[in-house]
């Protein structure tokens, strides 16, 4: 029974001797050599094992290329068709853009070519071009467009057209500039008149009260308002006041230092409310007096007669002067009299109620006092 089944085994060569011996053997039993197990031999699977369809070749016959060929001529010309009509719409009033879709280093428009075709036409057009006949395929490979005819005068007409209408819209702009304007104006005079904002004026009141710079505000702020000749006429009384009472502080009989810096206050402050022309003169006039009210008398000599004095003009500038009785000095002060600590002098340029001169004291070292 063993030799039946060892005749009924598969062989295979040794390695060692090529003498057949069984394909489960692992011992040559003619070299005695070890063979060991036979390794199994790699597969080769077909379409058919693993299930699949056997691939067959499908030759596209000539009818089939034509029909082809026909389609891609009426796509071309439906495509050609369609780029006119986009290419008439974006024409100009000037007439058609010159240098679209024209080929490179020619003055020709392109019409042969053709659309590309995707990876399954492709394939399928190749296996017609090699089974169908040449005459066949080049029958029809190639489909020009029509040239687009040129429209030479309706461009001339449409350049026409267009420069008349530009024309008309020049006179039209003209002759409605000034109706236009006059009809702006009037609703903007009528948007201000609606919102005016009528302003209780008040410097009088103010004024009444003695409260001359709160007048003197309350004026200009009326004016930003309502710039009527009633606010005005207020504004300018009120001004005037406040010039009256700035001087008046320093034309008294008994000079005061401290009047001479309330006027000088007053002055500076006005001029920061108010612009106008006078109130700017009342400052300087200002400056001038409290400059020259400043010299201070530097030395005295009584046996020769002599007085030092340092004399400021209204710019602040200094200026060293020597005087006697009977000298003017800045072209107001006479120096009226020297003695040993103090010079008398005599202000011309105020006079007081007794019709006398306004009289001061300059001592050594010291700003000028009542005299």
């Amino acid at each position: 029974m063993s030799e039946q089944a060892g005749e009924q085994d598969a062989q295979r060569p040794c390695p060692v001797c090529r003498t057949p011996i069984s394909v489960l053997a692992v011992r040559c039993r003619h070299c005695g050599a070890e063979v060991g197990r036979p390794r199994k031999e790699a597969e080769k699977l077909t379409i058919k094992d693993l299930g699949g369809v056997t691939e067959t070749t499908y030759t596209v016959s000539g009818n089939v290329m034509e029909a082809l060929e026909s389609f891609r001529a009426e796509e071309l010309n439906l495509q050609e068709t369609q780029r006119r009509q986009k290419e008439a719409s974006r024409q100009s009033w000037f007439g058609p853009r010159h240098g679209q879709d024209l080929d490179e280093g020619s003055g020709h428009r392109s019409d042969h070519g053709l659309p590309e075709l995707d990876e399954s036409h492709r394939e399928l057009a190749s296996v017609g071009l090699e089974s169908a006949p040449p005459s066949s395929t080049r029958s029809k490979a190639t489909v020009r467009a029509k040239a687009k005819p040129k429209g030479g005068g309706s461009d001339i007409t449409r350049k026409v057209f267009f420069i008349c209408a530009f024309t008309a819209s020049l006179v039209l702009i003209y002759m409605g500039t000034d109706i236009a304007w006059g009809k702006i104006k009037g609703y903007l005079d009528s948007r201000r008149a609606g919102d005016k904002v009528v302003y209780d004026n008040k410097a009088r009141d103010m004024l009444a009260r003695g409260d001359t710079l709160a007048a003197l505000a309350e004026a200009k702020e009326a004016l930003k308002y309502n710039d009527t000749a009633e606010n005005q006429e207020i504004a300018k009384e009120v001004r005037s006041r406040l010039i009256s009472e700035t001087l008046d502080l320093l034309k008294k009989d008994t000079y005061d230092p401290q009047d001479y810096r309330k006027a000088s206050d007053l002055a500076a402050q006005a001029v920061s409310l108010d612009s106008d022309p006078a109130i700017s003169d009342l400052r300087q006039k200002v400056n001038t007096e409290v400059a020259a009210y400043n010299m201070v008398c530097t030395g005295i000599d009584a046996a020769a007669g002599k007085a030092n004095f340092s004399v400021y003009d209204k710019s602040s500038n200094v200026s060293e002067v020597v005087a006697n009785v009977g000298s003017v000095i800045g072209d107001r002060f006479v120096v009226a009299e020297i003695t040993g600590s103090a010079v008398r002098l005599t202000d011309k340029l105020v006079t007081a109620k007794n019709g006398l001169a306004r009289s001061v004291v300059a001592r050594k070292g010291y700003p000028l006092s009542p005299g």
